[in-house]
């Protein structure tokens, strides 16, 4: 993890007289913003190993992160669908529910149920699209190596646009905003062509 105060460099130098929790917390939002415009930070959780007596899985997300989207599933290195609650039956709790779709169900935040009921041995893991959290102290290594200069825009033009402080400067904010949606468009540009690579070989590998 990248600390916030590595991003000072970059952002500092144009809005001096900053206090530090400040441009911390403008860092720390613009990177929320930016994962979830863009998807960008993606990670497989890690497998859970079915015992065969239950649909109901949690999984665990990496520290000082929050959940934005569950993308994918994979079973034993399959993928499936990802539904959620509002796809269920009436019935979904019944032994006898007529759900019969092969997919996992994301019940709640963290709660999911694997359809049909998977045999034991098999491992079940998902593809998650995550934020910082709001107390998080930095973000994600990739993240910082390759989107600093966009994350610390998107931090300046929020101090930048605050009223009557002295770094206060409406036209600096302005092209710091332009900086940071470029990147937003940028970024998920490389993740849709990613992700489109990815079915593809996904694909392949199933003819």
């Amino acid at each position: 993890m990248k600390l916030w105060e590595q991003f000072h460099p970059f952002v500092f130098p144009d809005v001096m007289g900053a206090p530090i929790p400040v441009v911390d917390r403008a860092l720390m939002l613009a990177s929320r913003e930016f994962c979830t415009n863009t998807g960008i930070w993606r990670e497989w959780s890690d497998p859970v190993t079915v015992n065969g007596t239950t649909q109901r899985f949690d999984f665990d997300f990496p520290s000082y992160s929050e959940l934005v989207g569950t993308l994918r599933a994979s079973v034993d290195g399959e993928h499936i669908r990802v539904l959620g609650a509002q796809f269920l039956p009436a019935d979904w709790q019944l032994p006898t529910t007529t759900f019969n779709e092969k997919a996992l169900i994301h019940i709640s935040m963290s709660e999911y149920m694997l359809y049909p009921m998977p045999s034991a041995g098999q491992a079940v893991s998902v593809e998650l699209s995550l934020q910082p959290s709001m107390n998080a102290p930095g973000v994600a290594d990739d993240l910082f190596l390759n989107w600093v200069e966009e994350l610390s825009s998107g931090a300046l033009y929020r101090l930048q646009s605050s009223p009557s402080k002295p770094y206060t400067d409406l036209a600096a904010a302005a092209r710091s905003k332009a900086a940071f949606d470029r990147g937003i468009h940028f970024a998920a540009n490389e993740r849709f062509r990613q992700s489109a690579t990815a079915d593809r070989r996904v694909k392949k590998a199933r003819i």
